[in-house]
């Protein structure tokens, strides 16, 4: 649910505390643990003493996000005390009057309400704004389809697309968000108005885009197409300005300078009022200024902040606790270029100007800290790209045909009643948690579906739906592969690989790649690239990673458990890698069997081809390897349901640095696969495989 209580909260999809910057993988973490301990009914989600739901949802959550959630006092406090048997038992019996009565029994209270179960709140309360979640922290269907390794069904459009489950479903969630008024009376779509903007703009700035999208709240509906307008005709700061106005409540006279006492009364909004005086001065100077720019006025006005209270004082109202007017300039008219953004150096509405300066600086403060969780969000879905500080839409041809059929009026701004966002928002059969597809989103009939098709077929100049799909694809790959040798070149991909056996590096790792996601999802995303850089056979690399990447191919997270980290699918053969960072003794628990497993699974699948698996992790646990090893001499059957067998399974295990090694040496896929075939060939062997009946028949 996402409600705003006034006119002056700004849009969030994440709580201060429970934002992350690994969104995806923030997602699914969290809606694992819900599904592994809610679901069942081990737990139910309340506070303490009602359930422990909540401080072991908080426990898990540190638990699978170490390298995230790195300082946690008040639950090691928490921690400590459950070390002494008194408060284990007591704990453990809900027992809340028993732990007040002990001794620091009301910090132990205290710092497990405001510290501990708050944060659970915190993090989950994003998926019920997207609704993966149910307000009572159960997962809805979608949330339910997100963790699985089922597919979502996609309409023939959909198909078009070549963006992987996660990203149809996080586009899907968000164009059916509506952030309501506290009344419900009416709401405003925020993805809705992105494409829309995209639709008629091919590209945007990023900054520019974000602010506004967070600016506009469903209490002041705005004309939508002066909106998009204004990226056009280069206005959106004009806009922006328009839309504030709309906050104030009585508009101020323009025009003329604001008396002492009538200053004091407009602008008090529960400031300290010892410091109303340097408001006012600081008015009058700017507005001398601004009425008359000189070196004279500019220099009231730069030595009023050469005082360092009152500049101190004025950054925290004006600026969110920030600089808000840079000084270090070299006259005055610089001063003007270098702070024309500050919208308050022109008399076009000066006072209106000034007045929404002082009183938006929270509101201001919180756009800032907001819009870069809806970037995020928006390039998760995968047609989002975000360049330089430039936004534009993938795959754009398409979507252009697309959006010609769309009705945006009623989509981006709209009324409602209560009982209808109430259904919306709460009822388990609402659309919002279900499972739909952006046809049904966008009010589009299957009919206009197939028009839509047929328009982008005679765009592109191509005679099957078939052929789309193949065409974006192939230029999807293209651009890739241009990525690739752009920003990961080979003695660059090599570095980075180098770093990741030292985990003190991961902060570094992150900053060079470009992306916020877990270091593990890197390490497999650089493994892929690195295979890249080995392979001198042409193969389709976009399509050969199962791992979730945004718009601009970096990655969000990594592939599901139903298939192997990196397919590539060669002509006459294919390649699976298995990539970890688990240490050798994890490797045991977590890793043997799913390789196994894949292995197995993709050598039936693709028969008669040959399929070959590498295992590559930074350290090697030799047990496993070794049974690994040994399965290539038995035959193992598939565990999706089919009766078939494969034989000689192929896992060969690489360490990372033997990687390296081998694009050290310009040793390439030719080499590798004659080598690891030279040795697997031997293990061939006629298999009895009624060993078992043999033995108990011989009784």
């Amino acid at each position: 649910m996402l409600k705003l209580g006034d006119k002056n909260q700004i849009l969030n999809f994440a709580n201060t505390n429970g934002r992350r910057n690994d969104l995806i993988n923030a997602y699914t973490i969290y809606m694992n643990i819900l599904n592994e301990s809610f679901e069942s009914g081990i737990y139910i989600w309340d506070r303490f003493p009602n359930s422990l739901g909540q401080f072991h949802f908080y426990s898990r959550a540190l638990e699978e996000s170490k390298d995230v959630f790195q300082q946690h006092g008040p639950y090691d406090y928490i921690c400590k005390k459950l070390e002494l048997p008194e408060y284990r038992e007591a704990f453990h019996n809900m027992d809340k009057e028993k732990i007040i009565q002990l001794e620091g029994g009301n910090d132990f209270i205290k710092k497990l309400d405001n510290g501990v179960e708050d944060r659970s709140r915190h993090y989950t309360s994003t998926l019920t704004k997207i609704g993966l979640i149910h307000e009572d922290r159960q997962l809805s269907s979608v949330g339910k389809l997100f963790i699985s390794e089922s597919d979502p069904v996609r309409n023939d459009f959909e198909k078009l697309l070549p963006i992987d489950k996660i990203n149809l479903l996080l586009l899907r969630q968000g164009l059916k968000i509506r952030v309501y008024t506290d009344d419900y009376q009416k709401y405003y779509s925020p993805i809705m108005l992105l494409l829309y903007i995209l639709f008629k703009n091919e590209k945007v700035n990023a900054k520019d885009l974000f602010t506004l999208l967070n600016t506009i709240t469903p209490y002041f509906p705005f004309d939508y197409k002066e909106i998009s307008d204004s990226f056009s005709k280069d206005n959106v700061r004009d806009v922006i300005q328009k839309y504030e106005k709309l906050f104030i409540a009585e508009p101020l006279v323009e025009g003329k300078r604001l008396e002492k006492e009538e200053f004091y009364k407009k602008f008090s909004n529960n400031k300290t009022s010892k410091d109303q005086h340097i408001y006012f001065d600081f008015y009058n100077k700017l507005l001398d200024f601004v009425t008359d720019p000189a070196d004279s006025t500019y220099s009231q006005l730069e030595e009023l902040f050469e005082d360092k209270y009152k500049k101190n004082v004025l950054n925290n109202t004006f600026g969110q606790k920030k600089k808000f007017l840079e000084f270090n300039v070299s006259d005055y008219n610089e001063f003007i270029d270098v702070n024309y953004d500050s919208n308050i150096l022109s008399l076009d509405s000066f006072n209106s100007n000034f007045y929404i300066k002082f009183f938006n600086s929270k509101r201001n403060k919180d756009i800032h800290d907001y819009k870069d969780m809806l970037k995020r969000f928006t390039r998760a879905t995968g047609i989002i790209e975000i360049n330089n500080g430039v936004v534009n839409l993938a795959y754009r041809d398409v979507w252009i045909e697309y959006f010609k059929y769309v009705d945006f009026d009623g989509l981006i701004f709209n009324t409602d009643t209560k009982n209808s966002a109430a259904e919306y928002e709460y009822s388990v059969d609402s659309v919002f948690y279900k499972d739909v597809t952006i046809n049904k989103i966008f009010d589009i009939t299957d009919e206009q579906m197939n028009d839509i098709i047929e328009s982008i077929k005679n765009k592109l100049s191509i005679d099957s739906v078939e052929s789309i799909k193949k065409n974006l694809v192939n230029r999807n790959d293209i651009l890739f592969k241009e990525f690739i040798n752009s920003e990961f070149p080979l003695k660059k991909t090599m570095s980075i690989l180098n770093m990741f056996s030292d985990r003190s590096n991961d902060k570094e790792i992150k900053k060079i790649v470009g992306s916020e996601a877990g270091v593990p999802t890197i390490y497999e995303y650089m493994i892929g690239i690195a295979w890249y850089h080995i392979s001198n056979k042409e193969y389709d690399v976009f399509s050969s990673f199962n791992l979730t990447m945004n718009a601009n191919f970096l990655p969000e997270t990594h592939a599901g458990g139903g298939a192997g980290d990196i397919v590539v699918k060669y002509n006459d053969n294919t390649l699976m890698l298995e990539v970890t960072l688990m240490n050798k003794n994890a490797q045991k628990r977590g890793e043997w069997e799913p390789v196994l497993r894949h292995a197995t699974n993709l050598t039936i699948d693709e028969h008669p081809k040959k399929v070959r698996t590498l295992f590559i992790a930074d350290e090697l646990d030799e047990n496993t390897i070794n049974i690994w090893r040994a399965v290539a001499s038995v035959p193992m059957k598939s565990t999706t349901g089919k009766k078939d067998y494969a034989e000689n399974l192929i896992i060969m295990p690489f360490t990372t640095a033997e990687i390296i090694t081998l694009m050290n040496r310009n040793i390439d896929e030719n080499k590798i696969f004659t080598s690891i075939d030279s040795s697997y060939s031997q293990l061939k062997s006629n298999f009895n495989s009624n060993w078992r009946n043999d033995i108990i028949n011989s009784f």
